[in-house]
Formats: structure tokens, sequence, C-alpha cells
């Protein structure tokens, strides 16, 4: 199966292993849109790797429904399909349960299952529209 102008949606994917993921989709010919919260590390990664492929970043907090779904379209809009949705961005705050309030782990929650949830609501009626 040939990659080439496939396009992919990584979550998390302005830094460490989304933005790794990024690179070797890139070098496979597919277009690729980093979702990141942080905007320095998407448009760092856009700008960097914009020389090996095509690359959009669209800045998106994967907790909130309004950034995925304007992600989703913004995508269509711009690339004109969606292939693959890869759900790297999560996030963790490194101190012992006894510690943790509750605010910060429904913050956790928020990020790591609703915003994996939502980016495959949103994103499944794109991908489902794609050839096997």
């Amino acid at each position: 199966m040939s990659l080439t102008g496939k396009v992919a949606v990584i979550t998390g994917g302005g830094q460490g292993i989304g933005k790794a993921i990024a690179h070797a989709f890139l070098k496979k010919s597919m277009n690729v849109v980093i979702a990141e919260h942080d905007k320095g590390a998407g448009k760092e990664t856009e700008v960097e790797y914009g020389e090996i492929g095509r690359i959009l970043f669209i800045p998106t907090d994967i907790s909130k429904e309004t950034d995925v779904k304007r992600c989703m379209k913004e995508t269509i809009k711009k690339l004109g399909r969606l292939d693959v949705l890869i759900n790297n961005a999560a996030i963790s705050i490194n101190k012992p349960i006894s510690r943790l309030t509750l605010s910060e782990w429904n913050r956790i929650i928020a990020v790591n299952l609703t915003g994996a949830f939502l980016c495959c609501k949103y994103a499944a009626p794109h991908i489902k529209k794609q050839p096997v």
C-alpha cells in the first residue's frame, strides 16, 4: 500500500514521539497535520519539517470539542481528505497520587481520555470515506 499523498493528523505532533512520527510520515510522502496545544512547538515543527514535505500546524487543545471539530474541518478544507489519525497527545503530572488534586486529575482525564475520544469521533467519518 502506498502512503504517498495520504493525510495524517498527529495529536501532540510538535514534540517527542509525535514529532518523530510526523518526520517518518513526511519521509513516506504523506501530508501531515500537527494538532498541537503548544503553539511554539507546533510552529517550530511546521517550519523545520516544511522542507521535507507538506505539513500543516493547527493549534488544538484536544480536550476541547470545538478545537477538535475545527482541526478536522480545517484538515479537510486545506488537504481534502483524512486517512490516518495518530492519538499521541497526552499529559502527566509527576507527583504521588496522595498529592494529586481533583482538578489535576480531571485535566489528565480530559486530555488523555476525552481528547482521544473526541479525535476519534470527529476523524472517523472522514477516514471511513477513504478506500481501504
